[in-house]
């Protein structure tokens, strides 16, 4: 994928569209798909017994708690081996109680890309460990990381061709974690040892966390005035990159509209982690009326407790960035206790990015659904200039990101909360 990069990076912005519509066309097809997949079937048959496995994640929070999705078909397939994780460090308080991974690496630290330090690290870990598998997610990690360190590393093209395939065909599933399931499944189901297992099937993305977190959560909670019985919605602010970021002038309009709503007790809004001081912004710009509801978090809670939060909330709106996906992942206490209520509703609203391949809904055939005793839904904006390209576009930082959110229609989230809000409360 690096060279894909360093074209789309030397191209005008002008060409995306018809550069798209090209590389939509050569991806999808099951030709491609099928020479990608014999490449990788060709490079397992060469290792003999795996014993040993390393799976390595994009570099963001989201990231981390997606690709957990492969840990488990893998442990499906490879129940006696050790899975070790290589994945953000900032996601760290939410993956270290995964009972499914052996090891935990919790090394990459830079936002955007693997630092050359994290690259030098992970190729340490591949040379030190002797693995007899590496499954590479990370598309900022070539295949010379992995011949220095002398191992049989797959880095899953066949994933991304089979994600364009199933949304060019619009009867197919796209979304990235259940697509990480298929993968695993294609690369291991047939082999004659797995053959009397039966395939892995997808059941959405998990965070495992301690039961400690629950006393810290209500330590946090407790100064706030917040009761159990409480009807509490969770707006976000943030996200991770400005291609994601709803404009701070259609945040206010929403949450103007939203506090108007008698259908909740409480607003949490959200810290600005990424885009400092969003939430100052906010809360200084709603009328004071409104502000009654409203209760203004800080950056001080861990991740893990944070998530924790979440499962508290009846309704968690965002963008499509990191805490979206720790909203809808199912908390699970490792001590097996039912601790979590699992029924936090996820909105997703979207403007660059393609919900279908990173979103939840409900009401989608297509779409998964978030891993919640509750229902998602997705809403996306429809700029003119949206394609294949704009995931491309934001990784070398050549769109100016003015336009992503053109077309969202608020009165329709603001019809759909008020109503799903209604529906709570009977």
């Amino acid at each position: 994928m690096n060279l894909l990069e360093q074209i789309i990076g030397r191209l005008p912005l002008i060409l995306s569209r018809p550069l798209g519509k090209a590389l939509s066309y050569v991806l999808r097809d099951e030709t491609f798909s099928n020479y990608l997949r014999k490449k990788d079937l060709a490079l397992l048959g060469d290792i003999g017994e795996i014993k040993k496995i390393l799976v390595i994640s994009d570099v963001n929070i989201g990231d981390a708690i997606i690709i957990q999705s492969s840990i488990e078909a893998l442990k499906h397939y490879f129940s006696d081996s050790d899975v070790d994780y290589a994945y953000s460090a900032v996601a760290d308080p939410i993956i270290r109680s995964n009972p499914q991974i052996s090891t935990f690496f919790p090394i990459f630290r830079s936002p955007f890309k693997p630092s050359q330090s994290e690259r030098r690290l992970v190729e340490r870990l591949c040379a030190e460990n002797t693995y007899d598998l590496v499954i590479n997610f990370c598309p900022f990690l070539s295949g010379h990381n992995f011949r220095c360190a002398g191992c049989t590393a797959l880095s899953p093209a066949v994933l991304i061709a089979e994600i364009l395939r199933a949304k060019t065909k619009r009867d197919e599933t796209a979304n990235l974690a259940f697509r990480i399931t298929e993968y695993v499944n294609e690369l291991f189901s047939e082999s004659p040892e797995n053959s009397t297992r039966g395939k892995c099937y997808y059941s959405g993305t998990k965070i495992y966390l301690s039961p400690e977190v629950l006393k810290a959560r209500d330590r946090y909670l407790r100064p706030l005035g917040i009761s159990p019985d409480d009807l509490i919605v969770f707006f976000n602010p943030d996200a991770s990159n400005r291609y994601t970021f709803l404009d701070s002038r259609l945040q206010l309009f929403l949450l103007r509209r939203l506090l108007s709503q008698d259908s909740f007790d409480f607003l949490l809004l959200g810290p600005g982690i990424t885009f400092k001081g969003i939430e100052r912004h906010l809360i200084a710009n709603i009328p004071a009326p409104l502000r009654e509801k409203v209760i203004l978090l800080d950056e001080e809670a861990p991740l893990d407790t944070y998530a924790s939060l979440l499962d508290m909330c009846d309704l968690f709106i965002t963008g499509d960035t990191g805490p979206m996906h720790i909203a809808a992942a199912r908390k699970l206490c490792v001590d097996y206790l039912p601790a979590f209520k699992n029924r936090t509703g996820v909105v997703g609203i979207f403007g660059s990015s393609d919900p279908e391949i990173y979103g939840y809904d409900s009401f989608e055939d297509t779409y998964v659904e978030a891993s919640q005793d509750a229902p998602s839904k997705v809403f996306e904006a429809s700029p003119h200039c949206k394609d294949i390209t704009c995931s491309l576009q934001r990784i070398t930082n050549k769109c100016p990101g003015d336009r992503c959110f053109d077309g969202l229609n608020i009165d329709e989230i603001v019809a759909y909360i008020g109503g799903y809000l209604s529906s709570s409360q009977q």
